[in-house]
C-alpha cells in the first residue's frame, strides 16, 4: 500500500492518498492515521469509524472501507474525495452551484441528525467534492467526525469552551450554551454565504499577517485566542442573516436566522427547507453572467462605519481548529474526551468495515 502524498492535516493527524489492496484488486483511498497509546480503549478514529458506518446509507458521506489499529497508531481507510471548499482559491461560486451545494448538504445533515449525532464542525475544509465516476454523478460529501457527539448529550450543555472552528461555529457555541442541530445548520449557512460573497465580516480575507496579529493580541490581552473568539462571537451576533444576504436570494440569509432560532432540542424542518431552496432556485432571477466583481466586502454591500466588522488586520487566527489548545495530553494520545460520546442505541461494533493492516515500512 504505497503512500502517495498527504491530502491534509488536522487535529487528529494526517490524511494520506494511498492505494488499497483487497482480494486482488487495488483502488485509490484516503488513509487517516492518528497516534494512540496502547492502553487506550475509546479512541478517536474508532469513534469516527463508528459514525461513518452508521451513515453509509447516505451518498453525501464518504464510503468507509476499513479500520485498523497497530502499535502506536490507528487508521481509517475511506473513499478518496476532494478538493475541499477551503482549497478553492476562486472563493466565489455561481449561485446555481451554491443552491445545489445547499440541497445536498441539507440531505447530509438530516441523515447525521437522524442517527442522533451532532457533526459539530461544519467547515469549508470538511466539505469535499467527489468527482463523477462509474456512472455516479459528482457530489458533495461532509467528512471529519472527530468532534461529533451525541445530540442528547450536547443538548444538555455543560461545556465551557467553543465547539467547532471559530469562523463557522454557532453563536450559541461562542456563548457556551447547549447545542442542537441548529449548530450545524448555522455553520452551513455561514459557508453558503461565504462561497456566494467571498467574505464574511469575521473571516480574514488575507491570512498573511497571522503571526504578527497573534503576537499583537497576546501583547494586548495575554489571552489571544480567547480575545479572538470573543471578537468573532460579538461580530456574528451583530449580523443577521438578512444583513449578510443583502443582494443575494434571501433564502440564504433566512437559513441563518432560522438556524439561530432553533433550540438545542428542536428538530429542523428539513422538508420545508428543501422546498424553500428548490423554489428559490427556480425563481431566482440573478444573472449568472454577472457575478460579483470583487471578493472583498465592498463588492456586494456598502460597508459603513456603523457596520460591525472585523478586518484581517484586526484578527489573528493561528489555526482554523481550536482543538489544539483546549485539549489535554490524553487527547493527543488518542483517547476520546469524556464530552464526546455516541447515542446509546449505536452499534459499537465495526461489522461493516474491513480489518485494515497497514505496512508501516512505507517510504515517506
Amino acid at each position: 500500500m504505497p503512500r502517495r502524498g498527504r491530502l491534509g492535516t488536522g487535529s487528529m493527524g494526517d490524511v494520506w492518498a494511498v492505494k488499497l489492496h483487497y482480494e486482488g484488486s487495488m483502488f485509490d483511498a484516503a488513509l487517516k492515521e492518528s497516534r494512540v497509546c496502547g492502553h487506550v480503549v475509546n479512541t478517536n478514529l474508532k469513534h469516527e469509524a463508528l459514525i461513518l458506518q452508521a451513515l453509509q446509507h447516505n451518498r453525501h458521506i464518504p464510503r468507509l472501507y476499513a479500520y485498523g489499529r497497530q502499535k502506536h497508531f490507528e487508521y481509517i481507510a475511506m473513499e478518496q474525495c476532494g478538493p475541499s471548499l477551503a482549497q478553492d482559491k476562486s472563493r466565489i461560486m455561481p449561485v446555481s452551484e451554491v443552491f445545489e451545494l445547499a440541497l445536498q448538504l441539507l440531505d447530509a445533515l438530516e441523515a447525521i441528525h437522524h442517527v442522533g449525532i451532532l457533526h459539530a464542525d461544519v467547515t469549508p475544509g470538511n466539505i469535499l467534492l467527489c468527482p463523477a465516476k462509474l456512472g455516479v454523478p459528482q457530489r458533495f460529501v461532509i467528512c471529519d467526525f472527530s468532534l461529533s457527539r451525541s445530540l442528547a448529550t450536547s443538548a444538555r450543555g455543560g461545556v465551557n469552551h467553543l465547539i467547532g472552528s471559530m469562523h463557522w461555529a454557532s453563536v450559541r457555541s461562542h456563548q457556551h450554551q447547549a447545542l442542537g442541530p441548529g449548530h450545524d445548520l448555522e455553520g452551513l449557512a455561514y459557508i453558503l454565504l461565504y462561497v456566494l460573497k467571498g467574505w464574511l465580516p469575521w473571516k480574514p480575507i488575507d491570512d498573511a499577517s497571522v503571526g504578527e496579529l497573534f503576537t499583537s493580541e497576546w501583547a494586548t490581552s495575554g489571552k489571544p485566542l480567547q480575545s479572538i473568539r470573543e471578537k468573532i462571537g460579538r461580530t456574528k451576533e451583530a449580523w443577521s442573516g438578512e444583513m449578510l444576504s443583502s443582494g443575494l436570494p434571501p433564502v440564504f440569509g433566512d437559513l441563518l436566522d432560522y438556524a439561530r432560532r432553533l433550540g438545542p432540542n428542536d428538530v429542523p424542518a428539513y422538508d420545508m427547507l428543501r422546498q424553500r431552496f428548490q423554489h428559490d432556485r427556480t425563481e431566482s432571477q440573478i444573472e449568472e453572467d454577472n457575478p460579483p466583481t470583487s471578493g472583498f466586502p465592498w463588492g456586494s454591500k456598502n460597508i459603513t462605519q456603523d457596520d460591525p466588522f472585523i478586518t484581517w488586520e484586526q484578527i489573528e487566527v493561528p489555526s482554523d481548529s481550536l482543538t489544539h489548545f483546549r485539549l489535554g495530553n490524553d487527547w493527543w494520545q488518542g483517547e476520546l474526551p469524556a464530552e464526546i460520546d455516541l447515542p446509546n442505541a449505536f452499534n459499537y461494533v465495526l461489522d461493516s468495515a474491513w480489518n485494515l493492516h497497514v505496512d508501516v515500512s512505507w517510504a515517506a
